[in-house]
């Protein structure tokens, strides 16, 4: 499998001192585009696909098949089809290495364990090749959103109860918010 199984890197966001952060397509959706530009290559090359049963003719099958595919290339991605990508900055001396990826499955357990709307949830993990990925938010991160609520006490406690909420349980099992991961709070 390639380097972060499946899961194809887009663009980076800003990262902590803990990891790189980037926003990424998952491998179902990166597999539908690239199923999608196959075909349309197939056509354009002027080549009968090969999943074409000989008793059709390839206008008929275009004709079916063409909108699907230009509407699966042509289409942007969504929420559903994203992540963001952690991979962790890993120290190769020991004891740092050991303490770093305790913290990482520490990080991975707690997000699987403890699902909560107030958190990004888990969508893949790779502890031994040092990434998790977790849901896409685009509304980024709590830093770009500083005056959210600015004049607005109630609503900031009311953010900050939510957000306290979430944590205490992962506090509880030792798991410790260290960068900017995109912000959680809906």
């Amino acid at each position: 499998m390639d380097e972060y199984d499946g899961w194809t890197i887009l663009r980076e966001l800003p990262a902590g001192r803990q990891a790189k952060v980037f926003v990424v397509r998952s491998p179902a959706a990166e597999a539908a585009r690239v199923q999608a530009t196959r075909f349309l290559l197939t056509v354009m090359k002027g080549q009968t696909p090969p999943m074409l049963p000989e008793h059709e003719a390839l206008e008929y099958y275009i004709e079916r098949s063409l909108p699907s595919v230009i509407q699966t290339l042509a289409a942007g991605d969504d929420d559903a089809t994203l992540g963001v990508l952690k991979v962790f900055n890993v120290p190769a001396a020991e004891p740092a290495r050991k303490k770093t990826l305790g913290r990482i499955e520490l990080e991975v357990l707690g997000l699987r364990d403890h699902p909560h709307p107030n958190i990004l949830r888990l969508l893949h993990a790779n502890v031994e090749k040092h990434f998790i990925v977790t849901e896409y938010h685009p509304r980024g991160t709590v830093a770009q959103h500083r005056d959210l609520f600015k004049g607005d006490a109630v609503g900031a406690m009311t953010a900050l109860l939510a957000i306290d909420d979430a944590l205490r349980p992962l506090h509880k099992q030792g798991v410790i918010h260290r960068d900017g991961t995109p912000w959680a709070h809906r």
